[in-house]
């Protein structure tokens, strides 16, 4: 990360993941404390327009949000992840921490195949599995590093929790199928919906206005400005969300990494293929209010009522 010349952040989520959004205002931290200042050409995978970032980045560093979107799961992020290895061969390109997840074997060839052509390019993985992957793979320079949410500060909860759980459970196609019935008798929540006002409309409005025409730069420019302060808001309403439980049982990867932040004891279920096991194995195992526990009311149950001892302690 050099400190004397712009560089640029793509992948920005423009839309309601929380956790996504905690991620780019991680990196947006981490680059802040190494002393990078903002980036100088973002985008998000509906508004990348080559000629601009080129123009905006100079020779400067080029970095790819992380998360859990590598692979064949998410083919708009992976597509705009072979666009930049393309368009950008003298550039040096970092993937922020990632997690890999190929359900077809034609897909790791293909991007095996696009990597390998880049010259400069440093994949970060999130976990040990990812990590095998890519060396093995992939065959390109690799590391393991945290989930860049975790360079947030922590902030203990201000006010006190509404209830004794609160159920964060997936809705999307990572959930391990199947409808969990909490055994409090609450219905389960996911990450809330984006408002629909306010500068979430602006937003919107700005993306569709850059997608269909991306060298137009005041409307680009104007829809930059308001991603920080977009991301900060839907950290805010997941905060939020979170904080209202004496504990929480979350099968959401970032549901986990906020409540470890926020201080909340918590139960971590597992996604459809071992995504939130592998991070909690490589980094969070050993933080005293978290426990593990098998997608089962019996073991929800046995797991909470140890969270609620440790409370009582």
């Amino acid at each position: 990360m050099p400190t004397d010349r712009p560089y640029a952040l793509l992948d920005y989520p423009a839309y309601s993941n929380v956790g996504d959004s905690a991620i780019w205002l991680g990196a947006l931290e981490l680059f802040r404390r190494l002393g990078a200042g903002k980036p100088s050409y973002t985008c998000c995978v509906d508004t990348y327009d080559a000629d601009s970032l080129r123009r905006s980045v100079g020779d400067g560093s080029i970095f790819l949000s992380g998360g859990g979107n590598f692979g064949g799961l998410y083919p708009a992020h992976q597509a705009l992840r072979s666009r930049v290895v393309s368009d950008f061969p003298d550039h040096p390109i970092v993937q922020l921490p990632q997690t890999l997840r190929f359900e077809h074997e034609e897909a790791r060839v293909a991007t095996r195949d696009f990597l390998s052509s880049h010259p400069d390019f440093t994949l970060f993985v999130r976990d040990r599995q990812s990590l095998t992957l890519a060396r093995d793979g992939l065959g390109v320079r690799t590391s393991i590093a945290p989930d860049l949410a975790f360079a947030l500060p922590c902030s203990p909860r201000s006010d006190p929790p509404e209830q004794d759980v609160v159920w964060l459970l997936r809705t999307d196609d990572e959930t391990q199928g199947g409808r969990f019935e909490p055994t409090d008798g609450r219905e389960p929540v996911d990450w809330p919906a984006d408002p629909r006002g306010g500068l979430f409309r602006i937003q919107r409005h700005l993306t569709r206005r850059v997608a269909a025409n991306p060298h137009r730069r005041w409307p680009a420019r104007r829809l930059r400005r308001t991603y920080a302060p977009v991301a900060v808001r839907r950290l805010g309403r997941g905060y939020k969300l979170l904080a209202a439980g004496r504990n929480v049982v979350t099968d959401r990867l970032h549901g986990h990494v906020l409540c470890v932040l926020l201080g909340i004891p918590h139960v971590l279920l597992d996604n459809s293929y071992g995504k939130n096991r592998a991070i909690f194995e490589a980094w969070t195992h050993d933080v005293p209010f978290v426990r593990w526990a098998e997608r089962s009311p019996d073991a929800v149950a046995r797991a909470l009522e140890d969270l609620r001892r440790l409370g009582g302690s």
